[in-house]
């Protein structure tokens, strides 16, 4: 079974999880089997990859449509994706709004965020089957302080996990 990790990250919290891990950037410690280039223009052959992790990416890209159709090509028929994104309607970005007196579901750095309806809707246009998506309080590439983990967990015992989920995990096959 060979994976590859799209975005797999310069930094020292991000986790390879790939048999080859790809980055646009190149990391100060390179993981495993490392390939610079761009979730755009994957370097692979086709239908060569049983699974494929997009984690903490997808809101960064400027084509997000592109780079999964690029997955899509790469993954082998019944292959997964597994993509890992910041909840929107997280409880705390309400929060921080009521604070500013405005909302805003995209942070700073992120070109795009998406609801869970939307993701599924983005991943169908593609041509991806069997979407699931799920919510965890732990983000997949980054840690924060106790303070934040300990609302988070409150919250994720208390909330729906669509409101208290801090990344959704996505995942949806190849067909």
């Amino acid at each position: 079974m060979l994976n590859l990790d799209v975005g797999s990250g310069s930094g020292a919290s991000h986790i390879a999880r790939g048999d080859i891990n790809l980055d646009i950037a190149k990391p100060k410690r390179y993981p495993t089997n490392f390939i610079q280039a761009d979730a755009h223009h994957l370097p692979f052959k086709n239908e060569i990859f049983e699974k494929i992790y997009f984690y903490d990416i997808i809101e960064h890209v400027e084509n997000p449509s592109q780079c999964l159709r690029e997955i899509k090509r790469v993954l082998k028929y019944k292959g997964e994706v597994e993509i890992s994104t910041p909840n929107p309607l997280h409880w705390r970005t309400f929060l921080r709004a009521t604070r500013q007196k405005k909302i805003t579901l995209s942070g700073k750095e992120h070109i795009a965020t998406w609801t869970q309806a939307e993701m599924e809707i983005l991943l169908e246009n593609i041509g991806f089957k069997n979407i699931t998506i799920s919510y965890t309080i732990l983000s997949a590439t980054t840690r924060y302080d106790w303070k934040h983990a300990l609302m988070d967990a409150v919250g994720f015992k208390l909330l729906p996990s669509p409101i208290s989920g801090r990344s959704m995990i996505v995942k949806a096959i190849k067909s």
